[in-house]
Formats: C-alpha cells, sequence, structure tokens
C-alpha cells in the first residue's frame, strides 16, 4: 500500500516536473550536449577539417573559389568564416560552431515532439539526441557541415509539423505564408549545405501525402521553389563538376545492404541503436494492445517514413548513379527524425514504469556518451598532423622547401599558420591541382597521363633547384594507394633519390601522410 501511495505521489511530481520545468530541464540536456562536444574538440584537425579551417581563413574570393573548387558547402563554410572572425581559427574556435548547432539541433528535437506528444516526449527526444555519440557527438566536435546540416534537418521537420497543423485547423492566410517562407528557407538552406539534403527533402515531400494530398501538392511546389533557388546559386557549379565525373568521390563504391544495415545502427551505436528501438516498438504493442488496434499515428509515420526513405533513397543512388552513400555521414539526413520516432514510440505507452523505462534508457546513453567522451580524452592519439609539423618546424631553417604530395597540403597549411612558421620556408602542393582546390586532387586521371605527370614532377624540380645548395626538402608522402596518393608520391620519389640521392625517413604521421622524407639539395 506505501509502496502504491509513493509511486502515485511520483507520478504526480514527474507530470508536474515534466510540465513546470520543461524549459529548464531542456536546456540542461543542450547544455550537456553542448559540453560533451566541446570536450571532444580540442585535438588537431583531421582529414577534411583543414580544408575547412583554410577556406575560413582566406579572403572572401579566394575562399568562393575554392569552394567552388571543391564543390563544398557554401553556407556552412560561409557562415564558419563569420564565425572565426569573432571567435578566432584555433581548433576549438573552429569545432565550437558544430557544438553549437548539435545544441540547438537538441533544443529543436525537443521542442518538436513536445509539440506533437507531450513534454516528457519532448525531454526524451532532446536526451536520444545528446546521447548520439557515434552521430550527432561526433560531427557536432567535427569543422565539417554535418552538424549544421542535422539542425537545418530538425528545424525542417518542426516547420513541416507546424504547416500540417496549421493546414488541417484552415487558420488565416497570413500565418499560412509566414510558416511557408519559413520552411521553404530552411529547405533552400539545406541545399546550400549539403547536396543530400535533396534526400531529405523527397522523404519530407513523400511523408506529406500521408496527411493529404492537397498538402502533398504544396510540399511539391515549395520543394520545387527551393530547389530553384538552389540551382540559381548553385547550378553552373554543380554541372561543371559533373562533366569531370565528380573526381572528389571517385574513391567510393557503391554500397552493400550490410552498410545502409551499418548506416542505422550508427545512430547511437549498434547494440544501443538496437536496444532503444527495441523498446520503442516494445512499447507501442502494448500500447496498441491496449488501445484495440496495431497502427502507427500520424506523426508516427510520417517520422518513419523520413527515416527509411532518407537511408533508402542515397542507397539506391548509389547504386543508380553516383556512390555517395557513406555510413557514418549520412546517418545526419535522419539522425533529428529517428529521435522524434523514437521517442513517440517509448511515450505512447502512458504507465508509469514506461516512463521510468524510458527515462533511465536515456540517462543510461547520456552516462555511456560522457564514459565514452572521457575515454577518448585519455586514450593515446594514434598520430598528430600538429605535432608533426611542429617536428619538422623545429629542425627545419630559412630557404628549405615542404612536399606536400597528395591531399597533405591542406593539414600542413593550416598548422604552419597555427604555429607561426616562419615566413621565409616555402610549401607547395604536388600535384599543384591541390592548391586549387584543397579538399580533392584527380590522383587516379593524372596517373593516366603520364604527360602531365611528368610536367608536374619537372615544374617541381625546377622549383626546387632555386632552393640553392644547402637547402633542404621535407615531402610529406602517403603509402596508402586506396586514392591514388601513394602511387603519384612514388613517382615523385623516384625523380628526387635521382636528382637528389637518398633521403632521411623521418616516421611522422597526419591524415594523408604517414612520413616525411628529407632530402638535401647539392
Amino acid at each position: 500500500m506505501k509502496s502504491a501511495r509513493f509511486m502515485s505521489a511520483f507520478g504526480r511530481f514527474s507530470a508536474l516536473f515534466h510540465q513546470k520545468y520543461f524549459p529548464a530541464t531542456l536546456a540542461a540536456i543542450a547544455l550537456c550536449g553542448l559540453a560533451l562536444a566541446l570536450l571532444r574538440s580540442s585535438g588537431p584537425l583531421t582529414i577534411d577539417e583543414p580544408t575547412s579551417a583554410n577556406v575560413a581563413h582566406a579572403p572572401l574570393a579566394e575562399a568562393m573559389a575554392q569552394i567552388k573548387g571543391n564543390n563544398d558547402a557554401l553556407l556552412y563554410l560561409l557562415s564558419l568564416k563569420l564565425w572565426t572572425k569573432v571567435f578566432g581559427e584555433s581548433e576549438l574556435a573552429l569545432r565550437s560552431f558544430s557544438a553549437l548547432c548539435f545544441a540547438l539541433t537538441i533544443l529543436v528535437v525537443g521542442l518538436a515532439a513536445a509539440r506533437l506528444r507531450s513534454t516528457f516526449s519532448g525531454l526524451i527526444a532532446a536526451g536520444l539526441a545528446a546521447a548520439s555519440y557515434n552521430t550527432g557527438l561526433t560531427f557536432a566536435s567535427t569543422a565539417r557541415a554535418y552538424a549544421l546540416l542535422t539542425l537545418i534537418t530538425s528545424l525542417a521537420m518542426y516547420w513541416f509539423f507546424s504547416l500540417a497543423e496549421l493546414y488541417a485547423s484552415e487558420r488565416k492566410a497570413s500565418a499560412w505564408a509566414m510558416r511557408v517562407a519559413l520552411f521553404t528557407a530552411f529547405l533552400t538552406a539545406g541545399l546550400l549545405t549539403h547536396p543530400l539534403f535533396a534526400f531529405f527533402i523527397l522523404a519530407l515531400v513523400t511523408a506529406s501525402i500521408l496527411i493529404s494530398f492537397k498538402l502533398f501538392v504544396r510540399m511539391v511546389w515549395l520543394a520545387g521553389i527551393a530547389v530553384a533557388v538552389f540551382l540559381l546559386i548553385w547550378g553552373t557549379v554543380l554541372i561543371e563538376h559533373s562533366r569531370m565525373g565528380f573526381p572528389a568521390t571517385a574513391w567510393m563504391t557503391p554500397p552493400r545492404p550490410r552498410n545502409l544495415l551499418q548506416a542505422y545502427l550508427n545512430l547511437w551505436g549498434e547494440p544501443k541503436t538496437l536496444l532503444v528501438f527495441g523498446l520503442s516498438l516494445a512499447f507501442w504493442a502494448i500500447a496498441c494492445w491496449q488501445e484495440g488496434h496495431f497502427t502507427l499515428r500520424g506523426e508516427e509515420k510520417i517520422c518513419l517514413t523520413v527515416v527509411v526513405l532518407c537511408g533508402l533513397g542515397v542507397y539506391t543512388y548509389s547504386h543508380l548513379q553516383t556512390p555517395i552513400f557513406h555510413g557514418a555521414r549520412t546517418p545526419t539526413l535522419f539522425l533529428a527524425a529517428s529521435c522524434l520516432l523514437a521517442a513517440l514510440l517509448l511515450t505512447r505507452f502512458s504507465g508509469r514504469a514506461a516512463h521510468w523505462a524510458a527515462s533511465i534508457l536515456v540517462a543510461a546513453l547520456l552516462v555511456d556518451a560522457a564514459v565514452n567522451v572521457y575515454q577518448g580524452l585519455i586514450a593515446p592519439q594514434p598520430y598528430s598532423v600538429r605535432i608533426s609539423v611542429a617536428a619538422v618546424l623545429h629542425q627545419a631553417v630559412c630557404d628549405d622547401v615542404l612536399v606536400a604530395s597528395g591531399e597533405s597540403y591542406s593539414e600542413i597549411a593550416y598548422y604552419l599558420r597555427r604555429l607561426d612558421a616562419p615566413a621565409c620556408l616555402r610549401l607547395m602542393g604536388f600535384p599543384s591541382e591541390i592548391e586549387r582546390h584543397m579538399g580533392w586532387i584527380d590522383a587516379f586521371g593524372l596517373l593516366e597521363n603520364n604527360d602531365a605527370l611528368d610536367r608536374e614532377i619537372g615544374r617541381l624540380a625546377v622549383a626546387l633547384a632555386q632552393g640553392g645548395a644547402g637547402a633542404r626538402v621535407w615531402l610529406f608522402r602517403s603509402q596508402d594507394a586506396t586514392y591514388g596518393h601513394k602511387q603519384i608520391a612514388d613517382h615523385l620519389v623516384a625523380r628526387l633519390d635521382a636528382l637528389l640521392g637518398a633521403a632521411q625517413t623521418l616516421d611522422l604521421r597526419g591524415s594523408f601522410f604517414d612520413q616525411v622524407l628529407v632530402y638535401q639539395i647539392k
């Protein structure tokens, strides 16, 4: 009896707490996600992050040329450029913009779930978003466009449900017009952040037919307007890169069914994602049994449609056209919808035990995410481009030449600037095209054109000869053949060995190099 009275009192307190303290609790969850993201953000930049940093640092005209050359995230990089004007260009400053986007995503997802179901649903959805270590937190601590992309998908879903609600209520046209304008702006912003957002738009438009055919027609018009604006701004760049065959993604291969499955499991990590959706389905089944019919409600169908079609759309396109599916990045398109779907299913069964279980699940996921962040902080780094460049700077002298082969140019350029390298040191990219678009090189295309490769090596040899006797050449090279970097570096090494003799090998590593060869100019 005492236990029953305690549970009843706790239930009343819990309901009151969720309603009265919802804003504060939601803000606390968002701040928790922000803190975890910032804790992961102090390490050296890796892979494509230095390209973001270098574009943000460049003058506007040069930055736009790089963005077009890379066919990169226009909205993100211009936003990052403004951000660095205020907060600087350190690793933490560059990544903090993504961390802020992640925190805002948590808030928007929580508000959307609260609007659709209840304040408790909102807190569960926000907690699930904050606890997404593999997808949410990973890109929240990365200086790339994916955290902004996730934020825009969450905003688009929030305003989609707002439009659907307004459409059903048939309220005055002025409110409709304002929300339509905002929704269309978010769709356009998503496309300008990453072209993959087109698959999210396709999924959302398809989901609208579950509400009504008239709304579906209107959504088609709004999507068409967003696409038209995007093509007006960025269409010529897309056409140019399509004529080249999108060499930046030439290394990617068509995905397999297990890659698609892995993308979904990557939301919270394999066992945790299975636990989240297993418990969600169990609570949904119990709620349906109590209601007397097994069906999904409208908002649940919409979220499920977005989750399924986003992943399946990118996967199918990768098979039919250009391989663009990436198991780690594609889930950013449907992370917000997944959190909403799981929260709606978890809270559809309104029993106290269900609320306890959902709360414990989210708390456990948040603790697990925090533990993973802590373990990442104390674990030794396998390599550090910052340490490698610092080691070279400690030994290099004026008139030495640093040659960045493959895609190592961007990370070396960033850390030379970050570590205040003397201006008398020269940095050269090999091949030279990397200086025009730091995000990619057409290595395999160059390997097929021996004359062009010989010209590149000859150009570099002439430049090195101007260094004078006694100067040294520091060649950053990769031995990874996946992207063709090793093969083009091997041609250069063979020529330098013939011209300058044997090199000293240093075991220094970065994202796109795993050794440094030191030559002496005679």
